[in-house]
């Protein structure tokens, strides 16, 4: 990608009339591509009609190439290699442990079950930010809620951590916030 790098940096995206390609360089030396279709344009009421009556030969259609930003992209593959990583360990470091093959292979189930946990219709900031949906709290149920994991984490030293989700709503968590939307985006995107 060095070859395509401005003075910007590497090569992040390219767009076609049908398709937007998304690079994130994940690893040193590792690169993952999305590629998206970009969604049919609505016509206009008059422009289908004319074409309807006017010529036997169907139109080239349009395409709405600004309904997939950039940044979104960066985020939906950022989010990819974060959930492989919480899986399965860096790219480059299971390879060295298994082989190229077995990459293969886990790549050819990781990434269908992935991708169905995309819609890309729903594509927005929210997916940039790597947010939380937090649920609504009274002030003393909080502070119940804190004390009970912290008192569980004192007579269970095993246990490091403590999150409490509700119907996909993050009420606590001691965990950094950058592991907690790792581990938020798998359990809310593959549940």
């Amino acid at each position: 990608a060095a070859m395509f790098a401005g003075e910007k940096g590497p090569l992040r995206c390219l767009r076609t009339k049908q398709l937007a390609f998304s690079v994130l360089e994940a690893e040193p030396n590792t690169w993952m591509v999305l590629v998206m279709r970009h969604p049919l344009a609505s016509q206009p009421e008059a422009s289908r009609g004319s074409q309807a009556a006017g010529s036997a030969g169907a139109a080239e259609p349009r395409y709405d190439e600004e309904s997939l930003a950039d940044s979104t992209l960066q985020a939906v593959l950022r989010n990819c290699y974060s959930v492989f990583r919480l899986l399965h360990g860096e790219i480059q470091t299971f390879v060295a442990e298994q082989s190229m093959h077995k990459l293969f292979d886990l790549l050819e189930d990781f990434i269908p079950a992935f991708l169905e946990t995309v819609d890309a219709s729903e594509l927005s900031i929210f997916h940039e930010l790597d947010g939380f949906h937090y649920g609504p709290m009274e002030r003393n149920v909080c502070v119940s809620i804190h004390c009970f994991l912290d008192k569980l984490q004192e007579q269970f030293p095993l246990i490091r951590h403590a999150a409490l989700l509700y119907n996909a709503h993050l009420i606590y968590t001691s965990l950094s916030l950058s592991d907690m939307q790792v581990l938020y985006s798998y359990l809310v995107s593959f549940n």
